[in-house]
């Protein structure tokens, strides 16, 4: 009876010690599986929670290049940027430059529905063209804009609407800034991105800001602030953190430990091509909500194991106790295959998370096809983009070999040279010709990258692509233009080339010819040189001889005048005055000393034009002609009933000498009132024509073509000295003065239907 009870207790013992025991390593083994597991897939959370803050980081990478290629696209205009550059030069007045300009810029607005405002600076800064939206000076004086586009740091507000500041500087073919582009854009596709909060839940959102001012500041409201105001937080905050790192150009994620931000998980993240940065933050427990499910699911199995596992032992324990005494061994073996079968059912739990998780990485949202596959090249994940710009639905796609979906034959090669890359673990990306279902084709942008699990293992292979039609046909059309200029060169080289065919079959007859045009040609350049030395030395002699004699005629002429005086004074005293012909001829002498004084003057004029140095500077043309209008009707004697009309033209300035031409404009004004004094009223034009040549036409009583020669000749006349006063010498100077700046000068006319001046002159300084 004792043995019985003893063996009863043994028994018991055994089963409520194996119970235990069998307990006891169940749940060492859970713990020992799930901890590993409850890592492993926490961070598999955050990693998805990175990964669709580096997408969408792509996504406004990739809207703020679009902005800048746009504000290129529009300093690249050629014939916008000549204009600009012929504006600073002084050559364009500043409607012109805006009527030319304003057409073509608001064209530039319709290149995008975000495009609002352009505002073009001169070399200065200064504002010279302004279309759609007007900025303000206190928003782009800020930019710093040398040789690439710039992004104003902060978003501005303009009426309750926040947009994009780009400045981009306008550079000329000599690699010059010649202005600055300011573009203006509206935020709200934007917005729109930002505040897609597909994929994140009910807690999750997208924050985009930079520091500013010291502080935090967001460009667009919080997903949970009432009434839609944009905050400005604390550079110690744990977003301010954030950012302020992602400023830095470092990207992470991190779990605040303050209270006030402890309940969130903070991913941020730089954007490329400025000083923002991005954040995405979402509460832990959703975001951890599927980890909690999957550990309580495993949990539960593994614990309903183990208790079905005791019960069944105890079962079996309970007749065989005896037997499981002598066989420990046996239970120990059991054992083990429980644990390996059960480390089995976890190994392929976690490879169906993995699966869970790779499907998690793909955002269905982005603007950009997404495609996934094996590493043998099979469809497992095709987005809704996929579907709209290849024409397959994802549940067509999927399960398919990517090259016979999308692929032509001709890019087939090169596709396979491009999976067998990245199956090395490589990224690629470059151009491809893809294929739509309905067999066309076009040119695609594509990014392809290698997918490792957690173990670091080659599992996939991740694609992003996008049509780059538009991007080809521009380039096809710039491709277009440089062969029809190459065909022109070659078309201009093949007519060099039989040009030089020919100069070679001429070139052996020169040569025998050679030695003799050489010798002749040093022998002319010899008698050119003492030609042309001869010949200026007989201008300066000629100059200095017009000056002397000029010069010393003054004092003899002084003494016949002088003494024309005298002696008319003698003869009034002895009364001989009183005769006629003594009167005469006492007139005669002092008419013609006037005369030869006139004629004197003349001839020190022209010589001092030729020795006076030009003083070149920017001339106000039309100031010139004012002042010479101004002297010619004070000269106009009181009482004279003889009206004068002026037209004054278009006058552009000039470089040259403004005191010579002052002298050019106020003897052709003087020479046109003096020959149509006997009209009434005297009619006066002045202007340009639009070869800039420069005209002053009147109504007098013009002259002969045949004797056109003659007028700019000195002391040449075309009219007596009885009808119309003067020396002759006018004209002369007046074409001295245009030939000492490089112009020339010429006339038209009809009797008695007016004359008409032109001249133009050559922009030249003198050394």
């Amino acid at each position: 009876m004792a043995d019985k009870s003893v063996s009863q207790w043994l028994q018991t013992s055994i089963l409520v010690y194996s119970a235990l025991m069998i307990l006891a390593i169940g749940a060492i083994i859970a713990i020992v599986s799930i901890a590993p597991l409850y890592s492993s897939l926490t961070k598999d959370q955050q990693r998805n929670l990175f990964f669709a803050l580096k997408t969408r980081t792509l996504v406004i990478e990739e809207y703020l290049s679009r902005a800048k290629d746009i504000t290129l696209q529009i300093t690249d205009r050629a014939a916008l940027r000549r204009t600009l550059e012929t504006y600073n030069q002084g050559e364009v007045m500043l409607d012109e430059l805006v009527n030319f300009s304003q057409p073509i810029l608001r064209d530039a607005l319709k290149q995008s529905h975000d495009l609002v405002g352009i505002s073009r600076l001169d070399r200065t800064g200064k504002l010279v063209v302004q279309v759609g939206l007007p900025i303000s000076e206190e928003f782009w004086s800020a930019l710093n804009v040398e040789s690439d586009p710039v992004i104003l740091p902060v978003p501005i507000s303009l009426a309750g609407k926040s947009y994009l500041v780009v400045g981009t500087p306008i550079i000329n073919r000599q690699g010059m800034r010649v202005g600055t582009d300011i573009v203006l854009f509206e935020l709200s596709r934007l917005q729109q991105i930002v505040e897609d909060y597909t994929g994140l839940g009910e807690t999750g959102e997208t924050i985009l800001g930079t520091i500013h001012h010291g502080q935090v500041q967001l460009f667009f409201p919080r997903r949970r602030v009432r009434g839609g105001d944009i905050e400005n937080l604390s550079r110690t905050s744990a977003i301010g953190l954030a950012i302020e790192k992602a400023i830095e150009n470092n990207a992470g994620i991190f779990s605040p430990k303050q209270s006030r931000d402890r309940s969130a998980v903070i991913a941020y993240s730089p954007i490329a091509g400025s000083n923002w940065g991005i954040v995405l933050t979402m509460n832990p427990q959703e975001l951890y909500a599927p980890v909690h499910h999957q550990i309580w699911l495993t949990g539960s199995a593994i614990l309903m194991s183990i208790l079905l596992g005791t019960g069944g032992m105890v079962l079996v324990l309970r007749p065989l106790t005896g037997k499981m005494i002598i066989h420990t061994d046996e239970l120990k073996r059991l054992l083990q295959e429980k644990t390996a079968a059960l480390q089995a059912e976890l190994n392929q739990r976690q490879q169906a998370e993995a699966a869970i998780r790779f499907q998690a990485h793909l955002l269905d949202t982005v603007e950009q096809a997404v495609m996934a596959t094996d590493l043998d090249g099979v469809i497992t994940y095709w987005n809704q983009f996929a579907e709209t710009l290849y024409g397959w639905s994802a549940v067509e796609a999927v399960g398919r070999n990517i090259i016979d979906v999308v692929l032509t034959e001709a890019s087939k090669l090169q596709a396979a040279e491009i999976m067998s890359r990245v199956s090395r673990g490589e990224s690629w990306s470059g151009e491809l010709i893809m294929r739509h279902r309905d067999g066309t084709s076009f040119p695609a942008m594509v990014s392809d990258s290698p997918i490792h699990d957690d173990q670091e293992r080659l599992i996939g292979i991740v694609g992003v692509s996008f049509d780059i039609s538009d991007l080809k046909r521009i380039e096809a059309a710039l491709q277009k233009a440089n062969e029809a200029l190459e065909l022109r060169v070659e078309e201009r080289t093949a007519q060099l080339r039989q040009t030089n065919e020919q100069l070679h079959l001429e070139i052996a007859e020169r040569k025998r010819a050679e030695a003799e045009i050489r010798q002749l040609n040093e022998t002319l350049e010899i008698k050119v040189a003492q030609r042309t030395a001869q010949l200026e030395a007989a201008n300066q002699e000629l100059d200095s001889f017009s000056y002397s004699v000029s010069h010393d005629l003054r004092a003899p002429l002084r003494h016949i005048n002088g003494f024309a005086s005298a002696l008319a004074q003698q003869l009034e005293r002895n009364d001989a005055i009183a005769d006629p012909k003594v009167a005469h001829y006492l007139q005669a002498i002092q008419d013609s000393t006037t005369k030869m004084k006139q004629l004197i003057d003349g001839l020190l004029t022209l010589s001092h034009l030729g020795r006076r140095p030009l003083d070149m500077h920017p001339v106000n043309m039309r100031a010139l002609v004012e002042n010479a209008i101004a002297l010619v009707q004070s000269q106009i004697a009181e009482g004279v009933e003889h009206s004068i009309e002026f037209e004054i033209g278009d006058l552009p300035p000039v470089m040259g000498d403004a005191t010579l031409l002052q002298q050019v404009f106020s003897n052709l004004i003087d020479n046109a009132v003096k020959f149509s004094r006997d009209r009434n009223p005297t009619r006066i034009a002045v202007g340009t024509l639009q070869d800039g040549i420069f005209f002053l036409k009147d109504n007098g009583i013009g002259f002969t073509m045949e004797y056109a020669d003659q007028l700019f000749g000195a002391f040449q006349r075309l009219h007596s000295a009885k009808e119309f006063e003067g020396t002759g010498i006018g004209l002369a100077i007046v074409q001295r003065i245009i030939h000492r700046h490089g112009g020339k000068i010429w006339a038209e006319s009809q009797p008695d239907q007016g004359a008409t001046f032109y001249f133009q002159l050559a922009q030249i300084s003198e050394r």
